[in-house]
């Protein structure tokens, strides 16, 4: 038999009056618990120890105000609900599927439940309520639910996967009637972080950012959970890792920015390194740090950390110091390829506009896959322009080798004729061409095989003297 009932959503130290239960909001007091190291990295804020739990308040999709912030339920959020009878499981009930009833702004959230399962008689009733839906997974009599590595925020605020709450266990002698309502407070396992960066350039969009904890400190991971009390216990029993990176989706950096995210509590350790890498697409900040501290990361905490003064590597600029030198080096291999100066001149003019135009499409660039692209193109439109090149000194340098070839024939035939004319033996003819052919021959080998025009030249003007030289050797004195 199913039975409809409500569950009253709070995170008050209180329980709150029926039909009016308002989450617990947040203090924003030190509460004599906070470490404060300028010298590292601006204000780093941990509430290590709270008289009321105050960071249950800031679960869930946005903290309205930073100076006094509270978290508004939304009409879509949906949890589940166990039944415990005696200590033994009976049922998991879902929230209906018409949503939640908000009140004061979303401050306060009434969930309807339907019941299910058998209808067991027992003497302890025990209901622990979790969210969101779906959180939790079960591995034979094991629940579990897991703070990931990757967070996928939403304007910055906590992501959703990340965010769980865990109610605490409401225990009583008899089953829930229908048409009942009970209140339960919420607690969130592990530490709330508002994380602040400064010194990104305003305009910039911020893609991701990793932060790297002390090594062997994990900060996410699966964690176990009692149902029966609520407990979390093996904290990272398994996929624990020391670092988390926030999918950030673009958000427009301000140069004062903060974030939101959700890692495991624990215990930072003094001398131990932090670091931190924040994508924007068109750079890169980085920094680590050393902690003189321990710093403590309180369960169901608020910690507020920051990074300043990070080193910007920018991708905007290497980008162009790459095209510039690319460029500068395909301008000193067209100039040494000894091809005419129209050709030189107008590929040294194509080339200069490429670099221009990449600086263009850089410089209007919003993320590094435009960048990337903006210097691909120019790196092939230079490369275009250096095969250009090679292809107009290729035919240069073939007719400069037909001219340098034609030359030795001329010079060869005007020679032979000249000796022909001459008072001498025809033994001394025969050897004197014999000569001047095997001269040809070695120029035209020598040319064709010739890389420049200073070589096609050389051996132009050696086969030249060699059958002048011929001529002149059996030339009769007067």
């Amino acid at each position: 038999m199913k039975r409809s009932f409500e569950i009253i959503a709070s995170a008050a130290a209180v329980v709150a009056m029926l039909g009016a239960c308002q989450k617990e909001q947040v203090n924003s007091q030190d509460n004599g618990s906070e470490q404060k190291v300028a010298e590292l990295f601006g204000t780093f804020t941990v509430k290590a120890d709270y008289t009321e739990p105050v960071a249950e308040a800031s679960t869930k999709t946005a903290l309205v105000d930073v100076d006094n912030p509270y978290v508004k339920w939304l009409p879509t959020d949906k949890i589940n609900m166990w039944e415990f009878v005696d200590g033994k499981e009976n049922a998991c009930f879902q929230t209906a599927q018409d949503g939640t009833h908000l009140s004061d702004g979303g401050k306060s959230a009434t969930f309807d439940i339907t019941l299910g399962g058998t209808d067991p008689t027992g003497n302890e009733y025990c209901y622990t309520a979790i969210y969101p839906e779906g959180a939790l997974t079960k591995n034979g009599e094991i629940y579990s639910f897991e703070i990931p590595a990757t967070q996928t925020l939403v304007n910055g605020n906590f992501a959703a996967n990340a965010d769980i709450l865990v109610g605490k266990s409401v225990i009583q002698g008899s089953r829930i009637s229908s048409g009942s309502s009970i209140n339960v407070q919420f607690k969130r396992p592990g530490t709330a972080v508002m994380l602040t960066l400064k010194g990104i350039t305003a305009g910039d969009l911020i893609s991701s950012v990793k932060i790297t904890a002390p090594e062997g400190q994990k900060i996410a991971g699966r964690c176990k959970i009692d149902l029966t009390t609520g407990e979390v216990s093996d904290k990272a029993y398994e996929n624990g890792t020391n670092e988390i990176t926030l999918n950030c989706g673009n958000i427009a950096a301000t140069g004062d920015d903060v974030l939101y995210f959700r890692c495991l509590d624990g215990t930072w350790a003094s001398g131990s390194s932090v670091s931190i890498e924040v994508e924007t697409g068109v750079a890169l900040y980085t920094k680590t740090v050393s902690l003189p501290k321990d710093y403590i990361f309180a369960d169901g905490g608020l910690t507020k950390f920051g990074f300043q003064g990070m080193a910007k590597k920018d991708y905007k600029a290497e980008a162009m110091d790459y095209i510039r030198k690319i460029a500068a080096d395909a301008i000193t291999k067209i100039k040494n390829m000894d091809v005419s100066y129209d050709v030189t001149g107008e590929a040294e003019v194509n080339i200069n506009q490429a670099v221009l135009d990449a600086e263009l499409s850089i410089e209007r660039s919003t993320s590094k896959a435009e960048i990337d692209e903006a210097k691909e193109v120019a790196e092939k439109t230079i490369q275009w322009i250096i095969a250009d090149v090679e292809n107009e000194y290729s035919k240069e340098l073939d007719e400069a080798k037909n001219e340098a070839i034609t030359d030795v024939d001329k010079v060869a035939h005007d020679a032979k004729s000249e000796i022909d004319g001459l008072n001498v033996t025809d033994y001394v003819k025969d050897d004197a061409k014999c000569n001047i052919d095997k001269a040809v021959a070695e120029a035209k080998a020598a040319i064709a095989s010739a890389t420049s025009k200073d070589l096609i030249n050389e051996a132009k003007n050696k086969a030249i003297a060699k059958i002048k030289n011929e001529v002149e050797q059996i030339r009769p004195t007067s």
